[in-house]
């Protein structure tokens, strides 16, 4: 195919750029090249110039909201052929029609064009085809009519991810008929030239390719001016080299790789959301077009939201891919409802993923997937393996381990991946990226790379541009049509991505494969735990925030009340939209992160809606002379608890017999105001305890006499006494009821530790080892001063300069607590800057703990191995611990994720300052909290897992008017369990409860509701029904494997 010269090159230096191919110098005479060119330029034989068009120059706000660049200008301009259009930012519309000439008639026409943009053509109105940096070529018939018309449509994007030019060529614009006879030999011929770039080409192989090529080459007639003569001579050549090469039977490779068609699309990335819609319709438009000229091609494209969000914005697409999917040339994949983080989301929300994914395949196209595609993720937790087979998924994929880890070569293609409670999943990680190519070097080198070939024999090979969507391009297919039984390379096949998945799996059941157990560390991209840390937080949060919100909602709908069955949905869809790949950690530009605010105000306010409705329901209207405190936790709470000020006024909170409750009122550093109540009793697990109100909050009682006390630098309770200097640091943490020390003697605790941080080009995804070098010395002016003195909580105040920012910590005791807490603001403008705090302990540990989705995880602190130096940063959730013989010390926070434990030292990562691709990432006032939780015993025994979930987990306080008896609605004997999930069951009948044990250890726990049971069953994570369990009235018994995931479907009798 021959195409305008300058359009050629250009569309060449970006294919070049993108594929970065290392072409090596091998003996081939250039003149074989320049005859194959010359063949491609005799397969076009007419040309129509198209050089008048018309284009309006706009701004893309959102879908289907343009604003004009000259709102002054007339809406359409005239554009020619080789003019520029565009500016930062600018999208363009071009349109004109078109007319197929009479000498046209009857042939192959196809129109060429090239405006240098990603491109949607829309043909006659509809959406007909992408057109990017690859491709520029559009199929208009195959026996085209003279004097048909059609209406060309452009809507185009300047901004490409790899470019900073804002100013583009439209260079191109013809009809052009092709020989597809011509063109077939073309390929033919081009396919075997690609093949001698091999890397370390068996010799034999080489002279056997060279010189059939030679001679084909060389009898080309490519100056005989007749036509007829030309192909006839062609079709001779052409013949005998299909006879000599591709039908040989030498050189043949042992194996089998699955070719599939694929387009990774980012949701998010360097782009918008709302420039996500346009690439649906670019990259599906194109393939719908290829399936229509190449018979054997098959494409997967993964993630149910791509295929919501086409059916919303692009119906005609959607109705063809439909088509497609039910003849089973176009694969879904993946069961998720989109591709995300795998380190930082809970072990609800994966499950979450999965259910509004496959609720999404059942309905729209009767089918469940049985894989995990998760191609470009930062590493996935220990907890997934269960996840998966308790969801009827038996695959998993995720190419990034291969191609990206900085330290340890990733050696297991193919190996069963086991999960902490024993549950196994087959684990694919390709040999090479999942934008692939279709080139002979490229596949050689993959499969000589693929380490399975003697035990599984065959891999999965994704070809197709990605990341922005574009999908496959015609050269793509001509090439794997040719390569699927090709001398000197390894078998290839057409095929679906769960087809190609689910045939490794099978013959992988004969092998003998390695079993890993452990989570799937990626030794790269370690700040995407940290950076855009205000994105965590909101996480963090809302994942509460849904789990409270279900419970109560649940438990209004036993009550009778209506199920916000369409705003749960709602809110969840926009949460797990958040947790993306590329949204939740931080690896973005700065409209996505403006967007992705907006997203989590708006699941925030679904939320706190429902709640409110959920507890008017079952507690009456929200402002009553009562106050009910709610506790969502499977723990009771006692002690002290935190309300918010708003929902007293001026009263106090009184006991049982009108006596006002030990409390006080604080600010927070975040605003606002919260009481501190210091409560008689408890108030029981997943239930609630009501309070009167009393007197003014000018009136207090008179607090007992504690231990309590707050004086200069020094804060003590019962159980602990620490001393900071002036800079806040913990010179000393003595634990009084253990008589020892918390912190190595001579070094000090809440150390901040700033550290220059450029990782290289991925700034906001990386941490690199080296970036202890240099540490930077923290020298601001600094002020520890009394901030509280009790009655419940004594507080020390600090504000320290730390270069251009300001870290403010409220470092406070409560009256009856083992945790010493940090309430921090910091108010950051560092630019690659990496900021730490951290403790050395006084405890002998060569493991550390850290809480994980669903469950915990233990790691080294040591770096003997390399497998250990390379985990020098390491994602974890609500909690790490290190623990010695009888003693532990943990480390909880409210929303980090970047931990370290070297030797004696736990440490948190709170902030970066990356600078791409977000130039203004994580500068701004930031609000977190971090407590340091000695205890007696292990983590099991000291209670860490229910310390955070206090500190995590807020109560939830609602006015009225009903002097209600304490009461719990589910109620647990065994300290190892958790309480993850209440919801109504998606068939609409059952309550679900969902139960993990946590300490590793086989459970028979009782619960106890506050209803007779009716009935009560064990299901999977999608709720499909596994065996029906006894009950006992209000009691059920139920026994938990060491680390196990229960999910429970009860029916009660009406109260």
């Amino acid at each position: 195919m021959d195409m305008n010269s300058d359009a050629r090159a250009r569309m060449q230096r970006r294919r070049t750029t993108l594929k970065n191919a290392e072409r090596r110098a091998i003996r081939l005479d250039e003149h074989l090249a320049q005859r194959l060119d010359a063949l491609l330029a005799r397969a076009v034989t007419d040309h129509e110039p198209l050089p008048d068009w018309q284009i309006r120059q706009v701004y893309y706000r959102d879908v289907g909201e343009y604003e004009p660049v000259d709102p002054g200008a007339a809406a359409w301009q005239p554009i020619r052929v080789g003019e520029t259009w565009g500016g930062k930012d600018v999208s363009a519309f071009f349109r004109r029609e078109i007319t197929i000439p009479e000498r046209m008639a009857g042939q192959r026409v196809c129109l060429r064009i090239y405006v240098d943009g990603d491109s949607l053509l829309r043909l006659d109105g509809a959406p007909y085809h992408g057109l990017d940096h690859f491709r520029n070529t559009v199929l208009l018939s195959e026996s085209a009519a003279a004097g048909a018309t059609h209406l060309v449509e452009l809507e185009s994007y300047i901004h490409w991810y790899t470019s900073t030019e804002y100013t583009n060529v439209f260079s191109q614009a013809e009809l052009v008929t092709i020989d597809a006879e011509i063109e077939a030999a073309y390929w033919d011929l081009a396919a075997a030239f690609k093949t001698l770039f091999i890397r370390d080409i068996d010799p034999n192989l080489q002279t056997f390719l060279e010189t059939h090529l030679q001679t084909a080459l060389l009898a080309l007639p490519l100056h005989e001016p007749d036509v007829a003569a030309f192909k006839a001579l062609l079709a001779e050549i052409r013949a005998e080299f299909r006879r000599a090469v591709y039908a040989t039977d030498r050189f043949k490779v042992p194996g089998l790789m699955h070719m599939v068609g694929h387009s990774h699309l980012d949701i998010v990335y360097v782009w918008p959301q709302r420039e996500y819609i346009r690439k649906i319709g670019r990259t599906h438009a194109t393939m719908l077009r290829l399936m229509e000229q190449y018979p054997q091609f098959t494409f997967a494209q993964s993630s149910a939201k791509i295929y919501a969000d086409m059916q919303t914005y692009f119906p005609e697409i959607y109705a063809q891919v439909k088509q497609r999917i039910a003849e089973g040339r176009w694969g879904v994949v993946g069961a998720f409802w989109l591709e995300p983080d795998c380190n930082l989301i809970s072990g609800e929300s994966f499950v979450r993923h999965i259910l509004h994914g496959q609720r999404f395949w059942q309905r729209e196209f009767g089918l469940q997937s049985r894989v995990c595609w998760q191609p470009d993720v930062f590493g996935m937790t220990w907890a997934l393996p269960q996840i998966l087979r308790r969801s009827g998924i038996d695959v998993v994929l995720s190419n990034k381990f291969f191609v990206w880890n900085d330290t340890n070569p990733w050696r297991k293609n193919t190996f069963w991946w086991e999960g902490p409670d024993g549950s196994r999943v087959l684990t694919v990680i390709p040999p090479g990226h999942f934008i692939g190519m279709v080139d002979p070097d490229h596949m050689d080198e993959y499969w000589g790379a693929f380490s399975d070939k003697a035990s599984v024999g065959e891999t999965i090979y994704t070809y197709g541009w990605g990341d922005g969507g574009g999908g496959v391009d015609p050269e793509m297919i001509e090439c794997a049509v040719r390569y699927t039984d090709f001398p000197g390379l390894v078998p290839t096949r057409f095929a679906a991505a769960e087809e190609a998945l689910l045939s490794i799996a099978e013959r992988s059941q004969h092998a003998d494969l390695p079993v890993w157990r452990d989570e799937m560390y990626l030794e790269t991209h370690r700040g995407t735990y940290t950076s855009k840390a205000r994105l965590k937080r909101l996480n963090r949060e809302s994942e509460i925030l849904y789990r409270q919100v279900e419970l109560l909602a649940t438990l209004a709908w036993r009550a009778g009340h209506a199920y916000p069955a369409e705003s749960l949905d709602e809110g969840w869809k926009l949460l797990l939209g958040t947790q993306f790949h590329d949204a939740l950690p931080g690896t973005h530009i700065t409209e996505v992160y403006d967007d992705l605010l907006r997203d989590y105000d708006a699941l925030q306010a679904i939320a706190h809606a429902i709640r409110a409705a959920a507890a008017e329901s079952l507690f009456g209207a929200d402002d009553g002379a009562h106050v009910l405190i709610f506790n969502p936790l499977l723990c009771s709470r006692a002690g002290v608890i935190r309300v918010p000020a708003e929902r007293l006024g001026d009263r106090s909170l009184a006991a049982g017999d009108g006596a006002p409750l030990v409390q006080q009122r604080v600010q927070n550093l975040d605003g606002g105001e919260s009481v501190l109540v210091q409560i008689d009793g408890a108030i029981p697990a997943v239930g609630y305890r009501v309070f009167a109100l009393t007197g003014g909050a000018d009136d207090p009682p008179q607090p007992p006499e504690t231990e309590l006390s707050a004086r200069e630098n020094v804060l003590e309770n019962r159980y602990l006494r620490a001393e900071f200097d002036s800079n806040g640091e913990l010179i000393a943490l003595w634990d009084k009821a253990q008589a020892r020390p918390v912190l190595r003697p001579g070094e000090r605790g809440n150390r901040f530790q700033l550290y220059t941080d450029r990782p290289g080009r991925y700034d906001a995804w990386d941490i690199v080892a080296s970036y202890v070098d240099e540490e930077l010395p923290i020298n601001g002016d600094s002020r520890l001063t009394v901030d509280e003195s009790g009655p419940v909580r004594a507080a020390l105040r600090l504000v320290r300069r730390c270069y251009n920012s300001t870290i403010t910590q409220r470092i406070s005791l409560l009256a009856d607590s083992r945790e010493l807490t940090f309430e921090t603001e910091i108010d950051w403008h560092e630019r690659q800057r990496l900021l730490k705090v951290g403790f050395p302990l006084a405890i002998n540990a060569r493991h550390a703990t850290y809480d994980i989705a669903y469950g915990s995880i233990e790691r080294a602190t040591h770096r003997n191995t390399a497998h250990d130096a390379a985990r020098f940063e390491v994602p974890a959730h609500w909690w790490m611990d290190m623990s010695e013989s009888g003693y532990g010390v943990a480390l909880l926070n409210d929303c980090k994720y970047g931990h370290e434990a070297h030797g004696h030292w736990m440490r948190l990562t709170l902030l970066k300052g990356s600078v791409f691709p977000d130039p203004t990432a994580d500068r701004e006032v930031h609000h977190f909290t971090y407590a340091l939780y000695p205890h007696g015993g292990g983590w099991r025994d000291g209670g860490v897992i229910d310390a955070a979930a206090r500190l995590n987990t807020p109560l939830y306080a609602h006015r009225t008017d009903q002097a209600l008896a304490a009461h719990s609605f589910i109620q647990c004997d065994a300290a190892n369990v958790t309480l993850e999930a209440v919801k109504r069951s998606e068939r609409g009948d059952h309550l679900i409860v969902r139960l993990v044990e946590r300490h590793n250890a086989l459970t028979r726990a009782t619960l106890t509701f506050d209803r007779p049971l009716q009935a009560a069953q064990a299901c999977d994570l999608m709720e499909r029904v596994e065996q029906d369990l006894p009950v006992d009235g209000r009691t059920l018994h139920v026994e938990l494997q060491p680390c196990e995931i229960v999910t429970l479907a009860l029916q009660f009798h009406t109260a």
